[in-house]
């Protein structure tokens, strides 16, 4: 009976097989990277690129809640997904945008919040501290 519940839940998408709801799971961290950097693929300036800015800023903030809510203490992550969350670091650290100051105050928020979870997982994956990448947004 509880196989067919968990079965069930899968098919609906509560919980993968053999994991408890809630459980963490480095796939799915590693997949919000992969959007973050993907939301970070476009080079855009201007109004029409709201909706890029919008997506990266949803990306970010899914992520460090992703990373708040589940990330515990002691756990330790791949080297693969410490080298992901650096990649991730260089595409935020080196954008720009150009947009009105209510959407730049949102997506710079949203990347220096993101910045400090990549910096987390950097370190749980064993990266050393002089090789973490990170940097602060500003607005100019």
């Amino acid at each position: 009976m509880k196989s067919i519940l968990k079965m069930a839940l899968a098919c609906v998408g509560l919980v993968a097989i053999g994991q408890s709801a809630g459980a963490f799971s480095e796939t799915s961290l590693k997949n919000q990277l992969q959007d973050i950097a993907a939301a970070y693929g476009w080079e855009c300036s201007g109004e029409p690129c709201r909706g890029v800015w919008n997506e990266q800023i949803r990306s970010n903030q899914f992520a460090s809640e992703y990373v708040d809510n589940n990330l515990t203490q002691n756990l330790k992550l791949q080297a693969a997904t410490g080298q992901l969350a650096k990649r991730v670091a260089y595409k935020i650290c080196g954008s720009s945008a150009n947009a009105d100051y209510d959407t730049l105050l949102r997506l710079v928020t949203s990347e220096n919040r993101v910045l400090r979870r990549l910096t987390l997982i950097q370190d749980r994956a064993g990266i050393p501290a002089s090789g973490i990448k990170t940097c602060d947004r500003v607005i100019r």
